[in-house]
């Protein structure tokens, strides 16, 4: 399987907010691949920001709308 690594976190924020998720959730998914990379000892990748967005969108609270 390839680790396809994600070389501009930046960028893929980008692309994350252009589907609509909020910007707080945004910020957990962020601080979520954060604590992933060091719990993997892995470097930034794909499967780590789709993982990281799927947990902000399911554990956090749902009383955002697109501007938060």
């Amino acid at each position: 399987m390839t680790d396809l690594q994600v070389a501009d976190v930046e960028k893929a924020t980008e692309t994350v907010q252009k589907v609509g998720i909020p910007k707080k959730l945004i910020t957990a998914a962020s601080e979520r691949m954060e604590l992933e990379k060091g719990m993997l000892e892995s470097s930034a990748n794909v499967w780590l920001l789709y993982n990281s967005v799927n947990h902000s969108l399911f554990n956090q609270s749902t009383l955002m709308s697109v501007q938060d």
